[in-house]
């Protein structure tokens, strides 16, 4: 049996809420490795910070948050798993 991740994906601050913070936190980081700084994500950050798994910490991720964090403002039939299970690339 799969042991389940130490972390949530969009939770990139890991206080249990996916918000427009952790959009922000996603968007500044891309911005850094754009301009050629180290990355400061690592290990289960960065792993929640992938929303759509494609091995980029980009402003697509940050989008992906920010809709989400939208979405389940006003919605309550959308876990973050669903949402974002529909963002990923499909696997051939």
């Amino acid at each position: 049996m799969a042991s389940k991740p130490q972390y949530r994906l969009g939770d990139v601050d890991f206080n249990g809420i996916i918000d427009g913070r952790d959009a922000t936190a996603v968007l500044t980081e891309y911005a850094r490795i754009s301009t050629g700084k180290p990355a400061e994500f690592v290990g289960n950050t960065a792993l929640a910070a992938d929303v759509n798994k494609d091995n980029m910490i980009d402003a697509a991720d940050a989008t992906h948050i920010l809709t989400y964090y939208a979405i389940s403002s006003t919605r309550d039939d959308i876990t973050s798993d669903d949402y974002f299970a529909l963002h990923q690339p499909l696997r051939g």
